[in-house]
């Protein structure tokens, strides 16, 4: 088992709230969340093999996610498949 990091290098805050009440429209424009973390730790699992010039590898990754609220689930899930073949 190995540990992961992520950092946010460009990303996106934003809400767009179009309200319809009869005759009136609104709309609000503004940040989705108030705290967003710059910053998700997690770690990793994997399972592979080497067969002459080809190699496979499986992996498993799950990190906290970026959201900073602990109401709000934003903790990812991520399965690997790679393959390669040497020349």
């Amino acid at each position: 088992m190995r540990m992961t990091n992520g950092f946010v290098i460009s990303g996106k805050n934003y809400k767009k709230l179009d309200s319809v009440f009869y005759t009136t429209h609104s709309v609000y424009e503004g940040v989705a969340l108030d705290e967003v973390r710059n910053y998700e730790q997690g770690y990793f699992i994997g399972l592979g093999g080497i067969l002459k010039n080809f190699s496979i590898e499986a992996r498993y990754e799950k990190s906290n996610g970026m959201a900073a609220y602990v109401d709000l689930n934003s903790i990812v899930d991520r399965f690997y498949f790679l393959t390669a073949y040497k020349f």
